[in-house]
Parts: structure tokens; sequence; C-alpha cells
């Protein structure tokens, strides 16, 4: 099972706004995976963030995801998450990480060209 790494510091803001409100259920610290239907598509999964869900399958198809993340990547973005669970804790775990960066405030990933609204939705 992973440690507790700085993806759990409380201290940790996002770009998203609500995810920075006090009292918010999916804060920067808490990233769960889950099936949406955002208008128009098909179900698939996603990460709440704030007020917001993060399209795993626009951010997969943008080039979002390290090629550590992307295995882990590529399996949550379907229409069940079960293919995701049955991989090594090492294999999501690197995707969470990967996920923190990207929604972070002071994130190290500079995407250019990618708008961060197209894979974006809100709950």
């Amino acid at each position: 099972m992973a440690g507790v790494n700085e993806t759990h510091d409380p201290a940790r803001r996002s770009w998203v706004k609500a995810a920075n409100e006090i009292g918010c259920d999916f804060p920067i610290q808490n990233l769960p995976f889950g099936i949406f239907r955002a208008p128009g598509r098909d179900p698939r999964g996603g990460v709440a963030i704030g007020d917001m869900i993060l399209d795993l399958k626009a951010a997969l198809d943008a080039g979002l995801f390290s090629a550590e993340a992307y295995d882990a990547a590529r399996a949550a973005c379907t229409p069940a998450l079960n293919a995701l669970m049955a991989m090594p804790p090492r294999q999501i775990s690197t995707l969470r990480r990967n996920l923190f960066d990207l929604l972070r405030a002071d994130g190290p990933v500079y995407v250019p060209n990618i708008r961060f609204s197209d894979t974006v939705y809100r709950r």
C-alpha cells in the first residue's frame, strides 16, 4: 500500500477554485474515481475535483498522462472501473500522482494548445 506523500498535504491548492473551498468534498487531496456521462457522450471514467469532473478519456486523448500512468489512465477511462481496480496499487498511485500534478495550482505540467475546459465538466 502506498504511504502518505505530499499529495495529502492540506496546504496544496488546485486551479479548480471550488476544490480550495473550506468543507469541499473533493479537494485536490481527495481525487475519487467514478463513472459519469457528459451530455451527448457514453458513460466513462472521471475524477471529481471541487465541483467539477475531470474526463479521463478526454485527458488521455489530449496526451496529458505520463508514460508511467498511461496504462492505468486507459483502464480508468472506460465505462467500468474494474480493470483499474485490478491493477497493482503502485500503478494506481502513479495515476493519482499524475492527476494531482495536472490539477494542482503550482503544478509542473505545462501543456500548450490544450484547453483544460475540454476535459473538465461541472458535476
